[in-house]
This record gives C-alpha cells, sequence and structure tokens, in this order.
C-alpha cells in the first residue's frame, strides 16, 4: 500500500496514507456551488456541471449524467451522489485506486475511473465524477450469451480472477459485495496482459467486466470504506469476493440451467470449499431464500474459500481455454 499518496489528480489538495484517507479535512476538496461551478481553495474556477438526466438511483444514492465544461470543452460524466448526508470520499478514493492500480498493470478499464471528487456546498456532501458507459447488466447478459456459447463462462472467470488478483494481491482491498447487481458488461474486445507460467500473454476477450458500487470495501484492515473507522473485518480474505459472486450468479435459476454439466460442478465445488467443504452454502444458493446470508458468512473472522481464490481460478480455467 502506498504510505504517501498525492490526491491531486482527483483535485484534492492532501497526500497520505490510503488509512489516513477518513482524516481529510474538507478544506482539501474543491467546492462546487448551486449553479455547478467547481472551484479550488483559491477561488479558481476548474469546471462547470450541468444536469442531463438520471442514470440510476438506490440505497447507495443516486448516479446521474452530467455535462462538464472544461474552458470551452463539454463531455458527459457520470456524478455520483450520496443517500443524505452518508459520506462517499472514502469510497470514491478506494475506487480511483483500484483503477490506477490496474491501469499501472495496462489493464483497461474495468472500473468507471474517478476524475474529480469535491464538496456540493448546498447540502456539505461529497460528490464524484467518473467515466460513463453505456454497458449492460451482466446477470441479463450472462442469461442470453451463456447458453450459446460455452467458452463464455470461463473466460468470464479467468477475467474476474486477473482483476481480483490485483485487488487483493496487489492492493490488497475486498470490494465485500460482488455481486451481479453490481457488475456491468461491454460487448467489445478487450485485451488483458497476463503472465502465466512464467510467460507473458496477451489474453483477448470479446467483452470487459466493468465493476461498480465499492461503498463496502476494504483495504488490508485499515480503510473500511462503510464507516470510516478501522475496519474490523479481515481484509482481504482468500476467496471472499468470487465467493459472493458466485453466490449470486449460482442464485438465478435461468443461469444454473445454461451452464455446461462440467461448469455447474465446478461452481458446486467452488462454493462447497468455503469453511472447510460446507455442502449447505450449496443448498442455501440453489434455494429460495433471498442471497444476504452470504454476508454473514463472509464476515466471519475465519471465512476462507480456497476454490474460490483468483490463483485457483486462473489454474483451473485457463487450463480449459488453452485445450489440451
Amino acid at each position: 500500500m502506498d504510505s504517501s499518496l498525492s490526491l491531486n489528480e482527483v483535485g484534492i489538495a492532501w497526500r497520505g496514507s490510503p488509512r489516513l484517507w477518513d482524516t481529510i479535512p474538507l478544506s482539501s476538496l474543491p467546492v462546487c456551488c448551486i449553479r455547478g461551478t467547481v472551484r479550488d481553495s483559491s477561488g479558481t474556477v476548474l469546471f462547470s456541471l450541468r444536469p442531463h438526466g438520471p442514470l440510476g438511483k438506490g440505497s447507495y444514492g443516486s448516479i446521474d449524467a452530467f455535462y462538464k465544461r472544461v474552458g470551452t470543452e463539454e463531455f458527459l460524466v457520470a456524478v455520483k451522489r450520496p443517500r443524505g448526508s452518508e459520506s462517499i470520499l472514502t469510497e470514491a478514493l478506494v475506487q480511483w485506486y483500484l483503477g490506477r492500480r490496474l491501469s499501472s498493470y495496462g489493464i483497461p478499464s474495468c472500473i468507471p475511473k474517478v476524475h474529480d471528487i469535491f464538496l456540493y456546498k448546498p447540502t456539505q456532501t461529497i460528490w464524484f465524477t467518473m467515466d460513463i458507459f453505456n454497458p449492460t447488466l451482466f446477470s441479463n447478459w450472462c442469461v442470453k450469451r451463456i447458453p450459446t456459447n460455452p467458452q463464455i463462462f470461463p473466460q468470464i472467470m479467468v477475467q474476474l480472477a486477473i482483476l481480483l488478483e490485483v485487488f487483493q494481491k496487489d492492493a490488497l482491498v475486498d470490494h465485500r459485495d460482488l455481486k451481479v447487481n453490481n457488475m456491468l458488461i461491454v460487448e467489445e474486445e478487450t485485451k488483458f496482459p497476463i503472465t502465466w507460467e512464467s510467460h507473458d500473454r496477451i489474453l483477448t476477450f470479446p467483452f470487459r467486466i466493468i465493476i461498480i458500487d465499492f461503498g463496502f470495501a476494504c483495504i488490508n484492515n485499515t480503510v473500511d470504506v462503510k464507516d470510516g473507522l478501522p475496519a474490523l473485518d479481515v481484509c482481504p480474505k482468500e476467496g471472499r469476493d468470487m465467493f459472493q459472486l458466485l453466490v449470486s450468479m449460482w442464485n438465478i435459476a435461468s443461469i444454473r440451467q445454461s451452464l455446461e454439466p462440467r461448469w455447474g460442478n465446478w461452481v458446486r465445488d467452488a462454493l462447497r470449499s468455503a469453511n472447510g467443504d460446507s455442502s449447505a452454502y450449496v443448498r442455501l444458493t440453489e434455494g429460495t431464500l433471498p442471497i444476504t446470508w452470504m454476508y454473514s458468512v463472509t464476515r466471519g473472522k475465519q471465512f476462507t474459500a480456497p476454490h474460490c481464490s483468483s490463483k485457483y481460478i486462473l489454474h483451473e480455467c485457463m487450463k480449459y481455454i488453452d485445450g489440451p
């Protein structure tokens, strides 16, 4: 983890360790007035915003499209605004930080890039701007594509495993809410660099997964986005994020029915590996109960799911992609 990280890139006049992000004074942030003009601490105009239309709304707050004007140039961005007075400063910084780490490995934009973090003066709440996409919901895409192309599922697993390897091994981050509702997908050819069995390779995918909503993320037992306090939860945990994602996928009957039997057995084996071979997690996932039970399971101090780890998944799925 970077011990002295400058936040100038997102407009914040501050430098320090991520473990101190919750101590950043609001005076370090640019300020947006009710007219949409954003100024730095010296009063210099950085850019202006004007609303375009809604993109989404939920328990996290809202995401809307805004026109951002810098000088004479104007373009669309997404703006995330919190629910009530809840602070989303640390969430925005984690999202920015992970995008930065992925970029350092040459990995394409699989997280909406955060551009600006600022204080909206009328409500004294923090907003942030990020890239705007025109994606498809991950679950809808899987239901449509998996039945017609057996290669799609292992490719999804490999792409996610590469991303999670950077999250957990490099940035020491767990998403802690990685499920189909927090994933989007863009249909476009995407190349991922990877070092596999001591060889540098470029993997080509016909899609790009986009991970969103870092409102529950944690970094290395020191940064907890949810409450801004030192995390009580061990972070990262082996296989936690992929376990949650597989539960949320396998809970959808149409996805279960569309997977080849070999991959259905593989998913069940991955879920059973949690906490020392528990078939109960498979039964719960395939049942009709809400999947909220998975949070209680993964919050356990000793939680581990070795067959959901990024390293294991890469090993298993790359064997299939490469063939005999």
